[in-house]
């Protein structure tokens, strides 16, 4: 058999995306994936902060999350069954150098013969890089003024 990894997009709100991620690992470790890429949700805005992780991983597997960048920067390492509400304190930020604005995972513990699972959901916001004036132009040509994280449609 082989590993395989499912990423599903539960919720693409205009500010909240909600995606649910499930591994199994067969064969060997989960290599470096990524799982939530911008480009994927609408309105795409360049990167999220993550403010609620929901986990379940089999004994003797570790995951990590991962901010991808030219040099991915570890956001959370977990391992057991749990949740991590980052809400309080305004969420986990994106902290990389030059990031991309996707989120990847990989797993560390696999052994042979063995079949490890592990299951997830992030609860996202959607961010972008603001510009020095506030302002992001879309695509389309319209603007989008960013206010303490939430998106104004300017036409």
């Amino acid at each position: 058999m082989a590993n395989s990894l499912t990423t599903q997009i539960l919720e693409d709100g205009d500010r909240n995306a909600v995606v649910k991620v499930v591994g199994v690992v067969d064969s060997s470790d989960l290599a470096y994936t990524v799982i939530v890429d911008p480009a994927s949700y609408t309105p795409n805005l360049g990167k999220f902060r993550v403010d609620v992780i929901k986990f379940t991983v089999e004994s003797g597997l570790t995951v990590r999350l991962y901010w991808d960048a030219a040099v991915p920067v570890v956001m959370h390492t977990f391992d057991g069954a749990g949740k991590n509400d980052a809400r309080r304190f305004g969420g986990l930020q994106n902290d990389a150098v030059s990031p991309s604005g996707r989120i990847a995972v990989q797993t560390e513990g696999w052994a042979n013969p063995g079949v490890l699972a592990f299951s997830m959901t992030l609860q996202l916001v959607k961010q972008n890089n603001p510009t020095t004036d506030g302002f992001l132009m879309k695509e389309d040509g319209s603007y989008l003024l960013q206010e303490n994280g939430y998106g104004i449609l300017l036409e």
